[in-house]
């Protein structure tokens, strides 16, 4: 005769040991984007927000790197301006990208502008998505267990990995050695962008 306490604690621990089924929404893996929704839940379908002009860039706190970014698709061609640090009272009207650092002031910063998206706030807004910064080279674990909040909440959400070279520039210059995670994310903005 088994004892079946000693079974369940068993299945406990080996379900324990079993890798994270989801993927971490931070790090994203090999992917560039990750997809959210493509309208707020308050969406009214007969009112389209505009979706001409320039896309705007802007930064959900101080520091977020809305000017770096906003420099980077520049050069990478694409229509962009800097509309500068982004308050709950501020009306958005047309395309833009809301960017955050991935401490924790940045994401409470993401909860909140999607909040603000999600209740009919933001009306006249095109919100391509959220672009996260990472804040250091290695991201503590408490920031990973809060990162999930940041994504799935806005259309897409691509993230910028920390980088020396770009936090040291005064200004990103296209000789500035960029990883593939960072260029490939400016050319999937673009390709959002001049899609729309």
């Amino acid at each position: 005769m088994s004892n079946p306490f000693i079974r369940a604690e068993v299945e406990m621990e080996s379900e324990a040991l079993q890798p994270f089924a989801e993927p971490d929404p931070l790090i994203l893996g090999d992917r560039v984007v990750e997809p959210g929704p493509r309208a707020p839940l308050h969406a009214n379908q007969s009112a389209a927000p505009l979706t001409t002009g320039p896309l705007q860039v802007w930064g959900l706190h101080g520091g977020a790197g809305a000017s770096t970014l906003t420099t980077l698709l520049s050069e990478a061609g694409c229509d962009v301006v800097d509309a500068g640090r982004w308050d709950p009272s501020t009306a958005i009207e047309g395309p833009c990208v809301v960017v955050a650092t991935t401490r924790g002031a940045g994401l409470a910063a993401v909860k909140a502008f999607a909040h603000a998206w999600h209740t009919g706030q933001l009306p006249a807004a095109t919100v391509l998505g959220v672009v996260l910064v990472d804040d250091a080279p290695q991201q503590p674990k408490a920031m990973k267990k809060a990162a999930p909040g940041a994504s799935g909440v806005l259309p897409r959400l691509w993230r910028i990995p920390w980088s020396e070279d770009l936090r040291m520039a005064t200004s990103p210059s296209p000789d500035l050695p960029l990883s593939w995670r960072t260029r490939l994310s400016i050319k999937s903005i673009h390709r959002t962008y001049t899609s729309l």
